[in-house]
């Protein structure tokens, strides 16, 4: 049975958006707003999805399918002792402090969905899509508009340029929400921590929040710069493709 829209998904993306902006911190008060917006996102608990126009019963099957597949991946990954285990001895080792359970979704992993607007705006964008393109993935244009926040201020605080993230989330996400195995970046459970540890505006996030996502892998590339790339699209693309894909 189909769900109607709680309002335009245009109106529902944007106010996504403007959500995020304000809940992404000015660097000047970063800690304050950090905190003050994880106490503001426990409150949610509802989340309604909009579905466009000429939705069907035979397309909420197939989506409510796909979208299960993903939650589940997640859950598996959460719930994996034998995973929980080996990032726990994989830390101690290297001598990070990252909390595990930080590189970790939640055990209900549709609260990421509920914690974060720009989750929401991304999962509405997939669900208006669906009918033409019958995939959840999103466009490049797309992962353009609904992550530009969490970019914008990804590339603020790592100087990687905007372009380059967005190709990265395009290619290694095609910027689902709601994706397994490190997330919109698929930053990996040892970079993760290697940037939580090295960076005070890491303290507290989370490796499957949108926005936490975004910003560490930014700060990773940052890391593995050596040649002092700049503004340089084509030199930052050789150190994802050097020291993120390699």
């Amino acid at each position: 049975m189909n769900m109607a829209p709680t309002f335009p998904i245009l109106l529902a993306a944007t106010l996504a958006l403007t959500s995020c902006v304000s809940a992404i911190p000015n660097p000047g008060r970063r800690h304050h707003q950090h905190h003050a917006h994880l106490h503001e996102e426990a409150k949610r608990t509802t989340y309604t999805p909009c579905l466009p126009s000429g939705w069907t019963s035979s397309m909420t099957t197939q989506w409510d399918s796909m979208q299960s597949q993903e939650l589940a991946a997640l859950k598996q990954e959460t719930l994996s002792e034998s995973l929980q285990n080996t990032t726990a001895n994989n830390y101690a080792q290297a001598g990070f402090t990252c909390p595990v359970a930080s590189a970790f979704a939640p055990s209900n992993p549709w609260q990421i969905m509920l914690d974060c607007p720009l989750a929401q705006a991304a999962n509405n964008r997939q669900r208006e899509n669906f009918p033409a393109f019958g995939s959840m993935d999103l466009t490049a244009a797309d992962i353009a508009t609904i992550y530009a926040p969490a970019i914008a201020f990804a590339t603020a605080e790592s100087g990687v340029p905007a372009e380059v993230l967005r190709d990265i989330i395009w290619t290694e996400s095609k910027g689902h929400p709601l994706t397994s195995n490190g997330g919109l970046t698929q930053i990996d459970p040892n970079a993760w921590a290697a940037v939580v540890d090295g960076n005070e505006c890491m303290k507290g996030r989370r490796r499957y929040v949108p926005r936490d996502n975004v910003l560490a892998a930014a700060l990773f590339l940052k890391s593995k710069d050596t040649g002092g790339c700049g503004s340089g699209v084509s030199c930052w693309m050789g150190v994802y493709k050097t020291s993120y894909q390699g």
